[in-house]
């Protein structure tokens, strides 16, 4: 089972926030959602699950919360957390949670691509993965997820820009058990060579599978663009990198990596608080103390001008379009409301860009604006595809709805009207995200990793509802630069460059 999938099991408690769909497909209609945790339930009663979980579940499913009504204000209150730390240093963090027996146990280390070597970018992908795939010194991979399997428990390894998280969604009863196995895998990875030898054959399966899809070479010639030489500039690893990574590189990281002093723990839902500080002790204790890893972070030097770069793909039907700039830490003080201003512009299916694009011109199938948290510099994107024909147009469209939106006079700028239907949607998805015990883990995960304030979801509708139409144009213009602006089109060169050429030189490169 997947993460996700667990969450399905706290959706009985709150339908309306259902199970985490893509960013371009509609939300599943409340009924379906409802037909959907039934038929999951049914499901579960084919497992080995204990008869005083499906009660749970079941009298959870009874007490279903009606989505909000959009035009009412939605409160959160950020459950307390306690914290304490092991003899070697490992700082842990519990939020308790009553009402299912189900607990979301978390360990994070500051070891993300960012923290790769130059030459072996995707070495903090495969290290994590081959915690999962290369077995402990204890028992083989196969016998490993068996027994995880067997509890009933959900264990994902994902690695981000920043760190790398070591998830188990389970049952509360067999929490100390799981801790023992995360603990194993951790500490006492096998890191077997014909395991590795078999995920270097599939990463290099889907890298091939990746260079022809015109959205991921977007996305990683996107970054190396607009992060040059920075570490963030590392979207995937490479070919070369694949067949470079030796055993001995992923030890070394580990071993560089995989310490107390350089991460944390997290434990969400059904934890006795009493007992856990001693129970994480003995699963985590010889975990060496070590030490926190640290980055020189490079100065990214602000261009002078716009730069567009084609990806050609000689008779493609369609161009990907990107558009982006460097911009703020996750932890600087106009990280939030820089946030509600791009969602505006074009954080969801209601927001100007989708609207114009796609309702008003017909440009696209949709057209969105990003701003991602990171620990250093984060970055604005506008992300969309349209048909070769129209790259133009769409290109053109995109640059003046960024205008009016910093323009101060001439019609420009945001409404109040808009604005307060954005800070209405933003402080009801947080009160949706909040619900489940990996919900609450994400967003305490968020907030300690990017430095975020204590009290920072306890004061988040209070500085979203803040933000006034002035603060929108004036953070939309600091933040938001169209003139120096780093555009990404994939598409057929031959078909698109001239009309390219109107928003900078252009460079032509062979995928």
């Amino acid at each position: 089972m997947s993460r996700s999938i667990m969450h399905a099991l706290a959706a009985c408690i709150v339908l309306s926030c259902g199970p985490k769909t893509p960013v371009h497909e509609p939300k599943p209609a409340p009924d379906d959602e409802a037909e959907d945790v039934q038929t999951y339930v049914q499901f579960l009663e084919t497992m080995a699950i204990p008869p005083e979980v499906l009660e749970a579940i079941a009298k959870q499913r009874e007490k279903v919360v009606a989505q909000p009504d959009p035009l009412g204000e939605a409160e959160y209150t950020f459950p307390d957390v306690h914290s304490g730390k092991l003899k070697n240093g490992l700082a842990w963090y519990v939020v308790e949670q009553d009402g299912l027996p189900l607990v979301s146990l978390n360990l994070v280390v500051r070891a993300g691509t960012a923290h790769d070597p130059e030459t072996l970018p995707g070495l903090s992908v495969f290290t994590g993965d081959m915690l999962r795939e290369g077995g402990t010194t204890e028992r083989t991979a196969a016998e490993l997820a068996a027994d995880i399997e067997t509890l009933g428990a959900d264990l994902s390894v994902i690695t981000g820009a920043d760190y790398t998280l070591v998830a188990v969604d389970s049952i509360s009863d067999h929490a100390a058990r799981l801790l023992s196995l995360m603990g194993e895998m951790v500490m006492k990875p096998a890191f077997d060579e014909k395991a590795m030898e078999m995920f270097r054959q599939r990463e290099m399966h889907r890298l091939e599978l990746s260079h022809s899809d015109p959205e991921w070479i977007a996305d990683f010639v996107l970054l190396e663009q607009i992060y040059g030489k920075h570490p963030y500039s590392r979207y995937d690893t490479t070919k070369q990198a694949l067949e470079a990574m030796t055993r001995e590189d992923v030890l070394s990281f580990h071993e560089t990596h995989y310490a107390a002093r350089n991460g944390f723990f997290v434990a969400v839902g059904d934890v006795d608080l009493k007992t856990f500080g001693a129970t994480l002790e003995k699963a985590f204790g010889s975990l060496p103390r070590g030490k926190k890893a640290k980055i020189k972070w490079p100065t990214i030097e602000a261009p002078d001008k716009r730069r567009v770069v084609v990806v050609d793909r000689p008779g493609s039907a369609q161009t990907v379009i990107r558009v982006a700039n460097t911009t703020l830490q996750g932890s600087h003080a106009d990280a939030l409301p820089f946030m509600v201003a791009n969602h505006v512009l074009g954080g969801n299916a209601s927001s100007r860009l989708f609207m114009v694009l796609r309702e008003e011109k017909g440009l696209t199938y949709g057209c969105y604006s990003h701003v991602p948290m990171r620990v250093d510099v984060g970055s604005f994107f506008i992300e969309t595809s349209t048909k070769t024909p129209s790259t133009g147009e769409s290109l053109e469209e995109i640059f003046r709805q960024i205008d009016l939106f910093t323009a101060a006079e001439d019609g420009g700028g945001v409404g109040a009207d808009e604005l307060e239907a954005t800070q209405r949607y933003l402080t009801g998805v947080l009160a949706i995200k909040g619900q489940t015990a990996s919900q609450v883990s994400d967003l305490l995960i968020d907030r300690i990793i990017y430095g975020l304030s204590g009290n920072y979801y306890g004061d988040y509708a209070k500085n979203v509802n803040a933000v006034t139409p002035d603060d929108v144009r004036t953070l939309a213009s600091k933040y938001i630069h169209p003139e120096t602006a780093v555009v990404v089109l994939v598409g057929d060169a031959a078909q698109i460059k001239d009309a390219a050429s109107k928003w900078g030189e252009v460079q032509v490169i062979t995928w």
